[in-house]
């Protein structure tokens, strides 16, 4: 699951670093078309009618997140809520030291946006319960954490990003395909 997120972060962020230096202002609309589409996507997950879960457009962004998604965490909630023996933790701290990574030896993570946005606290972090995201489990999960994400967004900072890791599981490691289609699976359980 780490490779995999892994390779989607490296991705998603020199592609966006690139679009971005080539073409500044289109891609900034171009991400805020793409940011739009997936809140609507995502309101569409609230269902019809009025249920006392819904979520109202009034809602402070701390609302939000407690009413919609319990576990989409900050830096500090994270580093709070798990000892250093629980997997979240160590997961986490893989991540982090993969995204600071700097100096003899370690290779540089790729995306200066990411690692930007890592040190100003602007990532929220969700924990799946295994490290395949398109079981129904881990989809329930996902859906009121990215809601509750797309909510806030914008207000945490030019260099946010939603980072979802997985329990890591015994045996042998998944390859990138795999990976890629268990992640379009989630993608389409979110529907």
């Amino acid at each position: 699951m780490q490779l995999a997120l892994s390779v989607i972060f490296f991705f998603l962020g020199f592609g966006l670093a690139t679009i971005v230096a080539l073409r500044p202002q289109k891609a900034r609309k171009d991400l805020d078309n793409f940011t739009s589409q997936l809140r609507h996507v995502t309101n569409g997950l609230k269902g019809k009618g009025s249920h006392p879960g819904d979520m109202e457009q009034s809602e402070t962004a701390e609302e939000i997140i407690k009413r919609g998604a319990d576990n989409l965490l900050t830096k500090e909630q994270l580093e709070e809520k798990y000892d250093m023996n629980a997997w979240q933790r160590l997961v986490y701290e893989e991540f982090k030291t993969t995204i600071l990574a700097k100096g003899s030896g370690l290779k540089t993570f790729p995306c200066v946006y990411a690692t930007m946005g890592y040190r100003a606290g602007d990532h929220r972090y969700v924990f799946l319960e295994s490290d395949n995201p398109s079981e129904p489990r881990n989809v329930r999960i996902i859906a009121p954490a990215l809601r509750a994400y797309l909510q806030v967004s914008k207000s945490l900072g030019p260099n946010t990003s939603l980072v979802i890791m997985g329990a890591p599981t015994e045996g042998s490691l998944k390859s990138v395909e795999e990976y890629n289609n268990e992640f379009f699976d989630m993608l389409r359980g979110l529907r």
